[in-house]
């Protein structure tokens, strides 16, 4: 299944680059954004260096909501914008691979943005919950290391710390990496959820190999485009999106497909 669906994707891929569209989207959205929210911080940026000895004396994060309240919230509102984007985009590319023509598969995930919205604030909780989680860890391993008069030493930083948060996600990932695509079947939130999670039950293994597989060659993807953005200096900015394009909707056919297939 492993195989199958990467060899599906990369099919896909290359004889209906259409399917790229959605992810075009998703780039052009990231890009403009990226751009407002540069403006935004500009500021915030000067501040620092103008005054930036004042600034250390505070919390950085409530200096800001203290200080740019409205920045803060644009800059939060473009976030759940480029998250919207994406998952229609996803669930897009998800449909296709499950049989949908490309024009009804783009109709219907627009169709349903009030689905959709479900699915952004579920990812808004995931990524608030993961936060959570991985701070609770970080407290009782350092709780343990303070309890041990600090022995664990640089043992702590360089290794424990980097072995827990890569857990996490490979945690995180796996049990729900699949839900999009269930999602994009037609399950509500909650079923698509549970069966995300019953899936990798039996198969976690399988599903976080897969998963690391995907995630190696689309990175491989986002350094050949790289690599030729510096080459050629004049179109660095076209070769980064055909790069972030490729590799972002290899990603999704990926997971699409190891899920329909299964």
């Amino acid at each position: 299944m492993i195989w199958g669906a990467i060899e599906k994707s990369a099919k896909t891929l290359i004889f209906k680059p259409h399917v790229m569209i959605p992810m075009l989207i998703v780039s052009i959205v990231t890009y403009l954004l990226t751009d407002f929210s540069a403006s935004l911080l500009e500021n915030f940026v000067t501040d620092i260096f103008l005054y930036g000895e004042i600034i250390a004396e505070f919390d950085p994060f409530l200096y800001m909501i203290g200080t740019y309240p409205m920045e803060i919230t644009l800059l939060i509102l473009g976030g759940i914008v480029a998250l919207f984007v994406s998952v229609v985009a996803f669930i897009s590319i998800s449909k296709f691979c499950d049989g949908e023509s490309f024009v009804e598969s783009v109709n219907s995930s627009i169709m349903e943005w009030k689905r959709n919205i479900g699915l952004v604030i579920f990812g808004a909780v995931v990524f608030f919950l993961f936060f959570v989680i991985w701070n609770i860890a970080m407290f009782i391993i350092n709780f343990i290391d303070t309890a041990l008069s600090g022995v664990l030493g640089p043992l702590l930083y360089y290794i424990i710390v980097p072995i827990v948060t890569i857990i996490l996600i490979a945690i995180f990932a796996v049990k729900l990496s699949f839900v999009l695509p269930a999602f994009a079947k037609g399950d509500n939130l909650r079923e698509a959820i549970r069966k995300s999670w019953e899936l990798t039950n039996d198969s976690f293994w399988n599903a976080l190999i897969f998963i690391v597989i995907l995630l190696i060659i689309t990175f491989i993807i986002a350094q050949i485009f790289l690599f030729l953005a510096l080459a050629i200096v004049a179109l660095d900015l076209v070769f980064l999106i055909i790069g972030e394009i490729i590799s972002t909707t290899f990603l999704a056919l990926g997971i699409s497909y190891y899920y329909y297939l299964r």
